[in-house]
């Protein structure tokens, strides 16, 4: 019952395609645009600084979650899998770490596992970015050590929320 459909594996450009012309059908009122705008305050980076890691190994992800933080005025490093998100902790330290789940050679449950028990000068905030969410999920990512859940698709204000509780942490740590 959907108005446009794709076989897969779709050609990125074919599904990039299909998705602008999705997005050129349903017209934004100008009240709907100012609201929009509204969500990607660009000097949020400025005023919370955040060394945020952006681990996900689909590319398509990888690139629209960069492009949304860059929108929010931050610059993720970026890693393909858990096994890259633990060797790029234990060579600098980063406030915000932003995990998918579900990726080749370590997943985001081990990585989060691991990271906990690295010893760091300063534990970073995990956040699972994930589209499945059930309840046996959230309880394993508790047990890894992780400290929330953004779910995908990724709505702004619980990426912003994320944000400002990173910088929170950041800031009471810092703090004598």
């Amino acid at each position: 019952g959907g108005d446009l459909w794709l076989r897969k594996p779709a050609p990125v450009a074919v599904l990039l395609e299909q998705m602008r012309r999705a997005l050129m059908q349903s017209p934004k009122t100008p009240e709907k645009e100012r609201k929009d705008a509204s969500l990607f305050d660009a000097s949020l980076g400025e005023r919370q600084p955040l060394s945020i890691l952006l681990v996900e190994d689909n590319l398509v992800n990888q690139k629209v979650a960069a492009m949304t933080l860059r929108r929010l005025g931050y610059r993720p490093e970026l890693a393909a899998n858990g096994a890259e998100a633990v060797s790029a902790l234990q060579r600098k330290e980063y406030d915000l770490v932003l995990m998918d789940l579900h990726m080749p050679e370590m997943d985001g449950f081990e990585a989060a596992h691991r990271i906990r028990r690295l010893p760091l000068g300063r534990q970073p905030l995990i956040y699972a970015m994930t589209a499945a969410v059930t309840e046996a999920d959230v309880a394993r990512m508790r047990e890894a050590g992780m400290d929330g859940v953004i779910p995908k698709p990724v709505r702004i204000e619980r990426l912003v929320a994320a944000l400002e509780e990173a910088f929170r942490q950041k800031e009471r740590l810092r703090s004598p």
